[in-house]
């Protein structure tokens, strides 16, 4: 920094100043501050003044450079702030266009996630499906697998499995007070309450059949269908069947199975057994225009590839947890066609087979050799429903109803539902 003392040519007077950054006065620019005579004058007193040697700058080209200067930065400076500003509204445009790409990327992700979790719901679906088909084909394979139903030998062709994939629903009942039949009025002699999912209960009136309901849905008479119900107890006597109308609370003909005691009936003779909690349907096949009655139970398979135990030295015992199951398949040598029966013992003799029937009574010994002839070794193969009796009337192609009649207070059906 210099102290500096510049005269003003047309005053004369002195002007103190403190300049920086500037070079030396030349001599040809002197001429601009003081004459050449008074130059001396100048230094001495600025000498005198100051008591040091000062050097004078070209104060005005410097603050005209400075000016220029500051112009050139200034017009810089609109350049850079018109650039920032296009550049910052282009940042937006891309900052908008980037948010609504990742928001259809995360549309677009929840779909997939949505399509692969039901991908995944079928595909095990799927599988189930196949299993229960591949169980099915290994049954209807053997040709003589068989279920016990008292005395009566069903084989797996009569196994009746129910491929209907329609719609199912809780039966929905009507009449449960009075019939109108041909502009008469025939009124129930008791008191029926329906329940949620379809059930039924008699719950006043005096004994017999003079209480029942029927159906809001049918099954048409030219498709297949099924209703299928659970009996809440046995001793309680019922009456349901597939009717065309509802004109009486006695019967529930011409398709009706009647549950007595543990008894079964239809078409007036006892077909099989119930027990509290089974599960029935009877069922259309529109093809063939017959309705069967079908009880749910377990199924067994043959297995000719079963190993006995063998008998050395002694007779081998089966433990009772373990004893193979066999039926009969021709009826001959004390046993029932179609009967089940436990293998108690192996004889070491000749390795033949001490049966007895469920209840534990005994059928003697039957030789090996028989095997596939008199008897065969089953095992279960699940539950399902099995025909035991078609109904000795066809259908005519009208349509068909649940009906039902309750003997006593007490007597319920539940669960009904009608399968279309």
């Amino acid at each position: 920094m210099k102290t500096v003392a510049l005269k003003d040519i047309k005053t004369g007077g002195f002007t103190m100043c403190r300049l920086t950054g500037f070079g030396s006065i030349s001599s040809d620019d002197r001429a601009d501050y003081t004459s050449e005579n008074k130059f001396t004058e100048y230094k001495n007193l600025a000498d005198g003044k100051f008591g040091t040697k000062v050097s004078l700058g070209n104060f005005k080209t410097s603050l005209d450079l400075k000016e220029t200067r500051i112009v050139t930065l200034e017009d810089d400076k609109v350049v850079k702030d018109s650039k920032i500003s296009a550049l910052e509204d282009d940042k937006a445009v891309k900052d908008t266009k980037i948010a609504n790409l990742e928001s259809d990327k995360n549309d677009k992700d929840n779909r997939v996630a949505a399509l692969e979790t039901d991908k995944n719901q079928k595909d095990t679906k799927m599988s189930t499906m196949e299993s229960d088909m591949a169980l099915l084909a290994s049954q209807v394979s053997l040709g003589n697998v068989r279920v016990s139903l008292g005395n009566l030998a069903t084989r797996v062709t009569s196994l009746e499995t129910l491929g209907i994939q329609g719609i199912s629903n809780a039966v929905s009942w009507t009449n449960l007070t009075e019939i109108n039949v041909g502009g008469q009025t025939i009124t129930s002699g008791g008191t029926v309450q329906a329940y949620a999912g379809g059930g039924l209960e008699k719950i006043s009136g005096a004994d017999g059949f003079n209480a029942g309901a029927s159906s809001s849905q049918k099954i048409d008479g030219n498709s297949d269908g099924y209703v299928q119900f659970q009996i809440a107890q046995t001793g309680k006597d019922i009456k349901i069947g597939l009717v065309y109308a509802d004109v009486d609370y006695a019967d529930a003909d011409p398709f009706e199975i009647t549950f007595s005691g543990t008894d079964v009936s239809t078409d007036g003779s006892v077909r099989t057994t119930y027990a509290q909690g089974d599960f029935f349907r009877i069922r259309h096949y529109a093809s063939s225009n017959e309705v069967k009655y079908q009880k749910r139970q377990t199924v067994y398979s043959q297995n000719p590839n079963f190993v006995f135990e063998t008998a050395s030295g002694s007779n081998y015992n089966y433990p009772s947890v373990s004893r193979p199951l066999v039926i009969s398949l021709d009826g001959t040598g004390t046993l029932t066609i179609g009967e089940l029966y436990e293998v108690y013992t192996v004889r070491a003799s000749d390795q033949a087979l001490y049966l007895r029937d469920l209840n534990g009574n005994a059928k003697g010994y039957h030789g090996k050799a028989t095997r596939g002839v008199r008897f065969e070794v089953v095992e279960e193969a699940g539950q399902d429903y099995v025909s035991f009796q078609t109904s000795n009337t066809l259908t005519n192609g009208s349509d068909l109803y649940v009906d039902t009649s309750f003997y006593s207070v007490g007597a319920r059906i539940n669960d009904v539902t009608i399968v279309t």
